[in-house]
């Protein structure tokens, strides 16, 4: 800690420039807000900030090619209201700290394709 401030104390302008250092280097989302101690969703923000400050290049966002056979897509807070409030809380419960249910249910999708594979 810089002169014994807490982190989270210091200037948005330092730690913005600290985020956007993080990133220049390759650092992940998650990686920065555990080097900066803070949340996940504000290491999200100070990305999304340095980004439209024109600090970092605008997020590459992958084009999906979507066949007419494929599911449905959905949002994942509709999903989440349609679930009884004790799945819901016992969901949350099971979330790691700094994570999100997304990944949450993508790594539980991964698993099931690995096992369906042979682990392969």
């Amino acid at each position: 800690m810089p002169g014994g401030i807490a982190p989270w104390k210091l200037p948005r302008a330092i730690r913005l420039q600290q985020v956007t250092k993080m990133k220049q280097e390759g650092a992940r989302t998650k990686d920065i807000a555990e080097a900066l101690d803070i949340s996940l969703s504000m290491a999200h923000l100070y990305v999304k900030e340095a980004r439209e400050a024109g600090m970092l290049p605008p997020r590459e966002t992958p084009t999906l090619l979507r066949g007419k056979d494929d599911p449905p897509t959905g949002s994942m807070t509709l999903m989440l209201s349609t679930l009884p409030d004790d799945v819901r809380v016992w969901l949350y419960s099971v979330v790691p700290k700094g994570g999100t249910v997304a990944e949450l249910v993508a790594g539980i999708i991964a698993d099931v394709y690995d096992e369906e594979l042979g682990g392969k």
